[in-house]
């Protein structure tokens, strides 16, 4: 299974959403704001949280398929999530994102 990174991460919970407007309608952000971040190809940390949530939640839960919904560390790779997290993610789900990374180059 293969994990979308960075700004491909982003673009799968746009797909979720229906589209950029939906999207930043729902998380209370400008389009432009969420435009910005496609274009720039960086998702600011501060957002991954309500990004996750807002897919998971789009997903149907946590207990959806793996890959269904989008995580932070998928987002933003260069905050240690791990840290920050009161629920880790589920069994397997960050080794597969993490090989994911390194096989990208570190890059998305």
């Amino acid at each position: 299974m293969t994990f979308p990174l960075g700004t491909a991460a982003l673009q799968r919970i746009i797909e979720q959403a229906g589209s950029v407007s939906r999207l930043a309608g729902d998380l209370n952000l400008p389009v432009t704001t969420v435009r910005a971040w496609l274009v720039r190809d960086s998702i600011p940390a501060a957002h991954c949280p309500a990004l996750e949530a807002y897919s998971v939640m789009l997903a149907g839960g946590r207990d959806a398929k793996p890959g269904a919904y989008v995580v932070c560390e998928q987002l933003d790779n260069d905050t240690p999530w791990s840290v920050l997290r009161r629920n880790p993610l589920p069994p397997g789900r960050d080794a597969a994102i993490d090989k994911a990374w390194r096989k990208a180059g570190g890059k998305a």
